[in-house]
């Protein structure tokens, strides 16, 4: 029973959003070779409860959803479905009970998190890595600055935020165990680089004590 999740750096897409419907969605293979919701599934003010979000800012990213083709309605005889294509280029394939989990316990920056670094392994495989700015950026903890007359975009300098990144971290790798890391510190001309390398499971290992 497996569901999806996916990352996409557009500010209309919602990760939680999504990742709550594909929590919710069923597979059964002579209605559709995807994973759909049942029309009644999309109470926009149930959702809108669980997810602790504005009503209004929930029915947008629904929408968008819709427009994108992220969610498709069908007809399955009599019965109206809302179909959840796998558009290939953009998932992560994980349990539906893990998504279920870290919806529910987890915020949207955990699981974009997830999201990216599960992308990124399906792409690049042993060779993918990623550093806690490039991490800051995705998640939008970010500055502009002009070096040499160049616009370039730079994780955060609060530290703060750096906090936040190592604490999403500590969440999947330490407590979901879903992540495992190995640092690697590299040089870089004049400066160092932190590069963490490493492996993903797709199964919550919580700790038993």
């Amino acid at each position: 029973n497996v569901s999806a999740l996916i990352l996409l750096n557009r500010w209309k897409f919602n990760d939680l959003v999504y990742a709550y419907l594909q929590s919710i969605s069923y597979k059964i293979d002579s209605v559709s070779e995807y994973r759909f919701i049942y029309k009644n599934q999309l109470n926009y003010t149930r959702i809108s409860r669980e997810l602790k979000m504005n009503l209004k800012t929930l029915k947008s990213k629904i929408k968008y959803l819709f427009e994108t083709g992220f969610i498709s309605e069908k007809q399955s005889g009599e019965l109206t479905i809302y179909e959840l294509p796998n558009l290939k280029e953009y998932y992560f394939l994980i349990p539906n009970k893990t998504l279920r989990y870290m919806v529910d316990t987890c915020n949207e920056n955990v699981i974009i998190t997830y999201a990216y670094l599960g992308q990124l392994k399906n792409a690049l495989g042993n060779k993918s890595y990623f550093t806690k700015g490039k991490l800051l950026i995705l998640l939008g903890y970010k500055i502009n600055v002009v070096r040499g007359g160049v616009k370039k975009v730079m994780p955060s300098t609060n530290q703060r935020d750096w906090e936040r990144i190592d604490s999403i971290l500590d969440m999947l790798e330490n407590k979901l165990k879903l992540i495992k890391t190995n640092k690697v510190v590299e040089c870089d001309g004049d400066k160092t680089v932190t590069k963490y390398f490493y492996e993903i499971s797709t199964k919550i290992q919580m700790n038993k004590d």
